[in-house]
């Protein structure tokens, strides 16, 4: 290879690269673990809610709880792939989907 020709990469065969469908399912499965977590999450917020019952102290927990799951559905989601593909190419999904990541 000279300096004028360009370095493609490696070159896989045309079957090892056509994973759209099984990269639905990998984040399809990732996006229900998230929300598993958030639902997890918010089982003993709305517990304390009932306990604390009507009033200012119920109204602050469930803005803060409206504040956190903002939070969590933007940047949580990110985090979650970023990262679970640091660590090794793989989201948990990708791994149950047999794909990753490679640069």
């Amino acid at each position: 290879m000279t300096m004028s020709e360009p370095d493609d990469g490696p070159v896989f065969p045309a079957e090892a690269t056509h994973v759209s469908g099984r990269r639905f399912l990998a984040h399809l499965f990732d996006s229900v673990l998230v929300t598993v977590i958030f639902v997890a999450a918010l089982v003993p917020v709305l517990i304390l809610d009932a306990v604390v019952g009507d009033g200012v102290l119920s109204t602050v927990i469930t803005g803060v709880f409206a504040v956190l799951a903002v939070l969590w559905l933007l940047a949580g989601h990110l985090a979650w792939f970023v990262w679970q593909e640091s660590k090794d190419g793989f989201t948990i999904g990708k791994r149950a989907a047999g794909i990753r990541v490679v640069t």
